[in-house]
């Protein structure tokens, strides 16, 4: 019998298995909004992709409204970062039969079609202090303004894009979605940008009809 998951399920095993009873989910309400909490707890931070299997790691390049060829963006490059090891996807796999989570560097996923490693929760030392994450953010949400939907509208580049606090001992004490760590940190409302449909014909969220 076929093993079947999706990418919602490698969200949920990585979530259950590696970020621990020390996790803050953000709290609901004017008190204590999502941003408050994840700056408040966090020393560095990292970006996770989430993807099915490793065939679906393809479907990233479809997201940005430049072409990516075999190498970083410049824009990237341009930030001077000593290393992007902090942006990783991860992705679902059988191995002798069980699921297991592999991660790989986002960027050589994408431009190099590497396959990952087993995950290990050691990356998250990995992270990056925040003003050098926004800095990264802020670029990347630019390059892929352009945001993949199905018909109804549903599957925003962001939907499986986790932004990770990361504590002084190295344990993730925070997962937010990109969406509204784009929301309470950069004022950004990822949700009012410019979208594509499959058939390529751009819609907007808000706005009046064209």
């Amino acid at each position: 019998m076929n093993k079947i998951w999706w990418e919602k399920t490698v969200e949920y095993k990585f979530i259950c298995d590696y970020c621990g009873h020390s996790l803050l989910m953000p709290l609901d309400g004017a008190q204590e909004k999502a941003g408050d909490t994840i700056l408040s707890n966090s020393k560095k931070f990292m970006l996770i992709e989430f993807k099915k299997e490793f065939k679906n790691i393809k479907d990233e390049l479809k997201k940005f409204n430049i072409r990516i060829e075999n190498d970083i963006p410049n824009k990237i490059k341009n930030l001077g970062l000593k290393s992007l090891m902090f942006h990783k996807i991860i992705y679902g796999t059988l191995e002798n039969e069980k699921f297991i989570l592999q991660e790989v560097n986002y960027w050589d996923g994408l431009t190099k079609n590497l396959k990952g490693n087993t995950f290990d929760k050691n990356i998250f030392k990995n992270g990056i202090e925040l003003k050098k994450f926004k800095a990264y953010i802020e670029i990347f949400i630019n390059l892929k303004k352009a945001i993949i939907t199905n018909e109804s509208g549903s599957n925003s580049f962001a939907n499986y894009t986790n932004v990770l606090g990361i504590d002084s001992n190295g344990n993730v004490n925070q997962v937010i979605s990109l969406n509204e760590f784009a929301k309470e940190i950069l004022n950004e409302n990822l949700d009012n940008k410019q979208t594509l449909n499959q058939n390529h014909t751009l819609k907007y969220n808000s706005g009046p009809k064209l």
